[in-house]
């Protein structure tokens, strides 16, 4: 069983003093590497990703890594469904697009091969200029000839 005693401030300060005046004649060694410190770093250095990931396990206490990998989870979810909602958006404005789009670019192809053609390729024998004029009547219906 362990007691504890309060100690007083000057209690304190006498013990401090008596600490000091013991470390007075030693050196100080935290400047100097050994042999066996050295060789601590080449094994840090040699050391895995995966070896540090699991020396974490020790260190992060288990809700903390319950609470992160939940957010991973959750963060990655949301990315897989981001970019699949995209894709399948993706999808239907390239359908669509082909699909409304694509008789009217074939019909102004055949426009153009019928007018490059000139009076003789026009449909009902109808001359160049009677087809522009028809065309003008159409975008402008009010303006006459």
């Amino acid at each position: 069983m362990v007691n504890l005693t309060e100690l007083s401030q000057a209690e304190i300060e006498a013990e401090g003093k008596a600490v000091a005046k013991a470390n007075e004649g030693e050196e100080d060694d935290a400047d100097y590497e050994t042999d066996e410190e050295i060789d601590d770093d080449d094994d840090v250095k040699n050391e895995s990703l995966s070896a540090r990931l699991l020396a974490l396990l020790d260190i992060v206490p288990p809700t903390t890594r319950a609470s992160i990998s939940s957010a991973v989870s959750k963060t990655s979810s949301y990315a897989w469904w981001s970019a699949s909602m995209a894709g399948k958006a993706a999808w239907v404005v390239a359908t669509a697009g082909v699909m409304l789009l694509l008789p009217v670019i074939l019909e102004v192809e055949k426009e153009q091969a019928a007018l490059s053609q000139g009076g003789a390729g026009a449909p009902g024998g109808v001359s160049q200029q009677q087809l522009t004029s028809a065309a003008q009547q159409m975008v402008n219906p009010g303006v006459a000839a």
